[in-house]
């Protein structure tokens, strides 16, 4: 059903309607509120539409500003919060005028232009930023006192949005996710299992191989092996496994340095014979 505007039902009732959407706060005595409206009073805020970017630093001159804002590129009709400004009856909310040459004066928004308006509890989102787009600022009057445009101090405090938040200490910041920094990471070596160092955090910030499997193949006459395992440990345990039956076999191991062993069979085993070493680091 199509409802013209301006509809005028006098004294009579509309009933039995699930849901009326209202597209505006409400200007006038006789006007119907919204919910969000009416939860905002209760909670003593005074909401206003959301501004596309707000300041982070004092801009000397609102008549000729610089159309670049905290990351964003500004547009014509865009609203802004300034509440960075030396003089602080300067702050509230602002509409960008005609852009030329990355310029452009800065005014008053109609819905905070007036004291009836700037009021404590005035309240505004940040649609974008790089320091505050996604945050909430409210408007702190000492003693809720009224406001006169021009000489009363507008002070804007956060209220609601994680920017504020600086991930230090091993933790990153994603949007409005916190999460343990990765700081390190597990071997990848195909023979080679790995030890870890962990901090309380549970963090990894080191790493060592700990085990070396190697095969080794006999040619029928060298009984001695030189094992290369890189473990940068002298005193290694050596085991060596016949891949015929998997069956451990006694050898004689000899430490050659930190990264290298040699192995010695009783004799030479066979051409093609293959044999499972592993050294496993103490």
């Amino acid at each position: 059903m199509k409802v013209l505007s301006d509809l005028n039902l006098s004294s009579n009732a509309i009933t039995n309607v699930a849901s009326i959407t209202l597209q505006a706060a409400p200007s006038q005595a006789g006007h119907a509120a919204t919910k969000g409206y009416v939860d905002s009073l209760a909670q003593g805020l005074s909401v206003k539409k959301s501004c596309r970017a707000a300041s982070t630093a004092n801009i000397a001159d609102l008549a000729n500003a610089s159309v670049s804002m905290d990351g964003i590129t500004l547009l014509e009709g865009d609203r802004v919060l300034l509440k960075d400004q030396s003089t602080q009856s300067e702050n509230g909310i602002y509409v960008v005028g005609a852009v030329a040459a990355g310029m452009a004066a800065f005014t008053r928004a109609d819905d905070a232009d007036a004291a009836a308006d700037v009021v404590h509890g005035m309240f505004t989102l940040i649609e974008e930023g790089t320091a505050n787009g996604k945050t909430g600022w409210i408007l702190i009057i000492a003693g809720s006192a009224a406001v006169t445009l021009g000489s009363t101090a507008l002070t804007f405090q956060q209220f609601t949005g994680l920017s504020d938040i600086t991930a230090t200490g091993g933790l990153e910041k994603n949007g409005n996710t916190l999460s343990i920094a990765a700081i390190g990471a597990l071997g990848a070596g195909v023979n080679n299992a790995t030890l870890v160092d962990v901090n309380t955090r549970g963090q990894i910030t080191a790493t060592y191989s700990s085990v070396y499997r190697a095969t080794l193949t006999g040619d029928g006459s060298a009984a001695e092996f030189t094992v290369s395992h890189n473990l940068n440990n002298q005193y290694a345990l050596v085991q060596v496994y016949d891949m015929a039956d998997d069956k451990l076999v006694e050898v004689d191991v000899k430490a050659h340095d930190a990264n290298t062993v040699k192995v010695n069979f009783a004799s030479a085993p066979a051409n093609a014979a293959t044999y499972k070493v592993v050294v496993v680091a103490a």
